[in-house]
């Protein structure tokens, strides 16, 4: 009975597996890669130079094949530090840069069913949770843009590593247990799931989604009790922490190497040129709402001029998912 029951809270980790092999089935059978957009323009040089190097006993400091050439360590786009890189090892660099994808999405699905099974929703509503996230319009397609697709797959992890961490009740003591009462010892494995993942967005290449997961972390720390406030904020202080000392490898090079770079304002110039227009919100609802002679993605109507292409292709979620969502809002008696 007891071997019955574990092989039924399988089955969406299975189906999971069966879903991403059907979606992906040209790629997982080799007929098809992850080579379009940055795959082949950045993340391909890349790796192949940093793995031939690495092959040939040589760390490199320096890749010379972008421009004037660039900083290995001091550009976090290279994510050189982050574990997908070390497939290359072990496969073709192609078959690398398609497993890394494909474990993105099943790591981006795997994190967010985990985190709403411990919101306490049930298989079936977690398993559909899971697919809306890990399928989205967005996550889809960042496949021709790795380094945000595997942020994108660590944050459940991070978020669900931080609400284990605040669920731990604080040990009550004298005032010299400040510390059992802060960091209560139930929370350490949470704050360490928490401070793993955001070191894996780190690595990843991708501060921008560190940012905007720092700022949701802030305010799940808020919607604790007033009288938590101190204890929630100082896990959230201690899991910050030990992701920024673990990732210093990466860090430290990044932010030397952008004290001396003099960029001017072309990252301001290329960061308005792929904002996020109000309008395409009506893409959560529908796939393709802006049609134009290239196709659904709206280059007309938002001009991004020299790019071919607005930074995200899609951000459909689905008229079912969010009318879910909506539901899920409405408190129930």
């Amino acid at each position: 009975m007891i071997r019955r029951e574990k092989l039924l809270a399988l089955w969406p980790l299975l189906l999971g597996i069966v879903l991403l092999c059907i979606f992906y089935w040209k790629v997982v059978v080799g007929e098809q890669a992850f080579l379009y957009r940055d795959m082949h323009l950045v993340y391909l040089p890349l790796r192949m130079n940093f793995i031939d190097r690495i092959l040939n006993s040589e760390f490199p400091e320096w890749y010379p094949f972008d421009g004037l050439g660039s900083s290995y360590v001091g550009n976090v786009v290279t994510a050189i530090f982050h574990p997908s890189v070390w497939l290359h090892l072990f496969l073709p660099h192609t078959t690398a840069l398609s497993v890394s994808v494909l474990l993105a999405h099943f790591f981006a699905a795997m994190g967010s069913y985990r985190l709403l099974r411990f919101w306490s929703c049930n298989r079936t509503a977690s398993f559909i949770g899971s697919i809306a996230y890990s399928g989205s319009g967005y996550l889809l397609s960042m496949g021709g843009n790795l380094a945000y697709l595997l942020a994108a797959s660590a944050i459940p992890w991070a978020i669900w590593g931080f609400e284990w961490a605040l669920k731990a009740e604080s040990e009550r003591g004298n005032l010299d247990s400040l510390w059992k009462w802060l960091i209560p010892r139930d929370s350490y494995c949470g704050l360490a799931l928490c401070s793993a993942a955001m070191v894996l967005i780190v690595l990843s290449g991708d501060p921008q989604a560190l940012y905007v997961m720092s700022l949701f972390l802030f305010a799940c720390a808020l919607t604790r009790p007033r009288a938590t406030w101190p204890s929630s904020f100082a896990r959230l202080g201690i899991a910050g922490v030990n992701a920024v000392l673990a990732s210093l490898i990466q860090l430290l090079p990044a932010l030397y190497a952008s004290s001396v770079r003099n960029s001017g304002d072309a990252a301001l110039r290329e960061a308005r040129k792929f904002c996020l227009n109000p309008l395409r919100l009506l893409e959560f609802w529908s796939p393709g709402p802006w049609r134009t002679p290239e196709g659904d993605v709206p280059l007309e109507l938002f001009s991004v001029k020299e790019f071919n292409s607005v930074w995200s292709g899609s951000l459909f979620l689905g008229a079912v998912v969010l009318s879910l969502a909506i539901v899920a809002l409405v408190p129930s008696r």
